[in-house]
């Protein structure tokens, strides 16, 4: 078993030898030269039926047809449809709607000296009444801080005085499981203990 960890990639190697031997035998299947002359001969035939019918585009009227073989020909079904759009601009772009231009924008009429004053008085007096809610914001959120922290110091247990007090606190059982707790997951992690 070590031997095949040891030569991994001469078996690796070999592995790729064989699939690119079955791939290439795959390729050339048994009348594989008469497949390929069909599809070509298939692909020139749609492409020749391609540019004729680009051609009668174009031209608006029939290109000349090709002599074609009955035996080379294949059945064309023609339906009635819609004609297709032509990306180039030809009939369909004339049944288009032209879209009218915008009309020019009129400039908006410049106020007077009288009007822009009351507005500059009127922008004053709005940025007072902002710098005044700010400032009592600030005493009301000050406020507030000043009193959730002498709520969470009421909240704490009074804390020992000295270590007679905390041995005092430890020999009741409650309070020793209380401690290993605290030092469980307040303390450093065992792993570095």
């Amino acid at each position: 078993m070590n031997w095949v960890f040891e030569h991994i990639q001469v078996i690796v190697a070999i592995a790729a030898a064989i699939a690119y031997m079955l791939n290439r035998g795959k390729q050339v299947p048994e009348g594989g030269a008469e497949e390929a002359g069909e599809d070509s001969e298939r692909a020139r035939r749609i492409r020749e039926e391609i540019r004729r019918k680009i051609a009668e585009r174009r031209a608006g009227a029939p290109a000349p047809l090709q002599q074609e073989t009955p035996e080379e020909a294949p059945p064309v079904n023609r339906a009635p449809s819609v004609p297709p759009l032509d990306p180039f601009g030809g009939p369909a772009r004339r049944q288009l709607p032209t879209l009218r231009r915008p009309e020019p924008v009129q400039p908006e009429p410049q106020m007077t000296s009288a009007e822009m004053s009351a507005v500059l008085v009127r922008q004053e007096q709005l940025a007072g009444q902002m710098r005044e809610l700010e400032r009592t914001r600030g005493v009301q959120q000050r406020r507030a801080e000043e009193i959730s922290t002498a709520a969470a110091v009421a909240a704490l247990p009074a804390a020992p005085a000295s270590r007679s007090g905390l041995l005092a606190d430890l020999r009741q059982a409650q309070n020793l499981r209380r401690a290993i707790l605290l030092r469980e997951v307040l303390g450093p992690p065992v792993a570095l203990r």
